[in-house]
């Protein structure tokens, strides 16, 4: 059920110290008003009063909520935490046992406190009817990326879309919005290519979703189709992105997506969502994903569809579904400089660098995100003048996490988005009991090995056949995508580009015989997807030599065939024990046996989590350094791994006169001695 159009206005919640009052007179005086009906009739001091009043009770009763759920989610955290460190089995379901009746006997003490504030918003609503100002509730996401389940395992701590959906059952508010890249992101919901997530969506009551660079990353014309499928309700945005003046007449010119949707809420005010996508889509998808389509700067496109929207429709307050990011190196395609700049937006609702923002007050409009995989469900109350379509009043925002929600949505459901999931899920399993191909080597990754009398997986401690192939899959599926490019051989070459999967990253071994795809999930398990940097040498450097380090831990890589050096193994004595570390021996480190330019650019392909700074690879992080710059991110890993496991298998591929690129191999490649002794370990 959806209960929505009432808006509720948030208090100044306990969780989330905000900026409190903006004044609508501080705003450029030479900045044009957007046409609003005012309110017909004045107040009476008795309304005034009673909707003062009426607010006040509203504030506290958000803020009874607010405080009480917090206290509550603290203490489940701290159960769950008891739940991973205990070893003993039988403690372990003891202590998973009073986890579930905890959050079941809290559920019960804070259901009624949301009830109070639906009580309390229907209230304030009704008395905003002749005021001069509207309370807004808006609860928003960004970068779900395929996240369907609940999953609070140890690093991931993600709502998921299902319990975000119990969670919005009985909840008063204006508007549920998502940022984009919604569609792609695990495997099970990339089986599908999207088409469930986006029904689940629509069926939580989305009233809008911008359209992200992933969306384009089944095709143009697939998220066009799905779109077909959701739009009565829930249209994916984007004002920006039109088709190349090469497309036929009637359709060179015009956009493949809604720019924009007006909404009405309670008292007849009205918003105007507009979507806005980065234009770096055309490398951080599949280029030929966007090959029909041109991205136009966001902020022109903005003051363009704002102004269109006021030519035709009388809106009070405009929000913009931004699919930019914060901290980028193109300061033009940053979030924050289009709140600064995109005259007439007056929210703007982020998502792409996967950054929690809290909101804040821009020089345009205010700015939020809520980093990405359903971690955080953002919930915002504002009080907006209904004559100017500002924003007088930031009331607050919660960011809520995995454990509030999961307390505030038991004993709820929504049966329909439980349907569509156990519907996919059911097909997702028997999709992955098909063959995928037959494997004539093993591949051994896991196995147990002893090194200084302990026993650690092989891929932590050494190269691996399996390691080389997986860094070699994902340097290959780049090399395949930039192959038409003029700058193939500055930055895609074997002398210039290099794969890198985390140890940790590859979870089972492959042995000889069938291999269904089930298998290849097995392996790797964790729904990454490929992604590439730009880097200069040093940084490069750096990157190996910190992956060198990091000997028996899953954040020691396993590299490309066209990657050598050796790594030298010190051992010391602390506290009466032997410890060792391990350092690259930055002279031996070579490129397809080239010495590293320190200056000169290269490409590393890994995955979406060394990028994000996992395993401590920091350097690798373009949102946060800015010597190195995103240049690619493709699709899911999985299907990425067993595509060039077929093509590997297939010996045609490699006959006479066929063209590969440099780190494309017949499989028995991979028996080969010598390309686990590229690095080497001594000491």
């Amino acid at each position: 059920m959806k209960i929505k159009k009432l808006m509720l206005v948030g208090a100044i919640a306990p969780l989330v110290i905000l900026p409190a009052t903006i004044s609508a007179a501080c705003d450029d005086k030479n900045k044009p008003v957007k046409p609003v009906t005012p309110s017909t009739n004045e107040m009476t001091a008795e309304e005034k009063k009673a909707l003062d009043a009426a607010r006040v009770e509203f504030k506290d009763a958000m803020g009874n909520y607010n405080a009480q759920l917090l206290t509550f989610s603290k203490e489940l955290a701290a159960k769950k935490k008891a739940i991973d460190k205990e070893k003993d089995k039988t403690k372990k379901e003891a202590l998973q046992k009073e986890r579930k009746q905890f959050v079941a006997e809290k559920s019960k003490i804070v259901a009624p406190l949301r009830e109070e504030i639906n009580k309390a918003l229907v209230k304030v609503n009704k008395l905003e009817a002749k005021s001069d100002t509207q309370t807004i509730k808006i609860f928003n996401t960004n970068d779900e990326h395929g996240r369907l389940v609940f999953d609070d395992g140890k690093y991931n701590n993600f709502s998921g879309m299902d319990t975000l959906a119990k969670f919005m059952q009985n909840v008063e508010h204006s508007l549920l919005l998502s940022a984009g890249d919604l569609i792609q992101g695990l495997p099970m919901n990339d089986s599908d290519k999207g088409v469930t997530i986006s029904l689940v969506a629509k069926e939580m009551n989305y009233d809008a979703i911008a359209i992200g660079n992933h969306e384009f990353d089944f095709g143009l014309e697939h998220m066009i189709n799905i779109d077909k499928q959701t739009k009565d309700k829930m249209p994916f945005l984007s004002a920006n992105v039109v088709y190349k003046d090469t497309m036929p007449e009637g359709v060179k010119g015009t956009r493949p997506f809604t720019p924009y949707k007006v909404v009405t809420l309670a008292n007849g005010f009205k918003v105007a969502l507009i979507g806005i996508t980065t234009p770096d889509t055309t490398i951080t998808s599949h280029p030929r994903n966007s090959k029909d389509v041109i991205f136009k700067d966001p902020v022109t496109a903005a003051k363009e569809i704002v102004t269109e929207i006021e030519n035709k429709e009388k809106i009070n307050f405009i929000i913009a579904l931004t699919h930019l990011g914060v901290g980028r190196n193109q300061v033009e395609w940053d979030s924050r400089y289009f709140a600064d700049n995109a005259t007439g937006v007056d929210l703007t609702i982020d998502g792409h660098s996967h950054t929690k923002v809290d909101l804040e007050k821009n020089k345009e409009s205010w700015l939020t995100q809520t980093e990405c995989y359903t971690k955080y469900l953002s919930e915002i109350d504002l009080l907006v003048d209904k004559k100017t379509g500002k924003i007088v009043e930031n009331l607050g925002q919660v960011q809520r996490d995995i454990n509030e929600v999961e307390i505030a949505s038991h004993g709820k459901e929504n049966k329909k988005v439980d349907e569509l999931i156990a519907a996919l899920t059911k097909k997702f399993g028997e999709v992955n009991n098909v063959l995928a191909f037959k494997n004539t080597v093993h591949f051994k990754h896991i196995e147990n090995i002893k090194v200084d009398g302990i026993e650690f997986w092989r891929g932590r401690v050494e190269q691996t056949n399996l390691g080389v192939l997986a860094a070699n899959a994902i340097a290959d599926e780049l090399a395949k995508a930039k192959k038409d490019t003029k700058d193939f051989d500055k930055y895609y070459s074997e002398d210039k580009m290099i794969g890198l999967m985390n140890g940790g990253g590859l979870r089972a071994d492959l042995p000889v015989g069938d291999v269904k795809r089930g298998d290849v999930l097995g392996v790797l398990p964790f729904g990454n997807r490929i992604a590439a940097v730009r880097v200069d040498g040093q940084t490069l450097i750096d990157a190996i030599k910190h992956g060198a380090s990091k000997v028996k831990s899953g954040a020691y890589p396993q590299f490309s065939q066209n990657v050598s050096f050796t790594i030298k193994k010190t051992e010391t004595i602390k506290d009466g024990k032997k410890v060792y570390t391990y350092e690259a021996d930055e002279s031996t480190i070579k490129i397809h046996d080239k010495e590293i330019n320190k200056t000169e650019t290269y490409t590393i392909v890994t995955n979406d989590f060394i990028l994000a700074g996992g395993d401590g690879y920091k350097m690798l992080n373009f949102m946060e350094n800015k010597k190195a710059t995103t240049d690619y991110e493709g699709g899911d890993l999985l299907e990425v791994m067993i595509n060039h496991f077929k093509y590997s298998t297939d010996s045609t591929n490699f006959a006479e006169g066929k063209t590969n690129t440099p780190f494309a191999h017949e499989l028995s490649y991979y028996n080969k001695p010598e390309i686990l002794t590229k690095i080497k370990i001594e000491g």
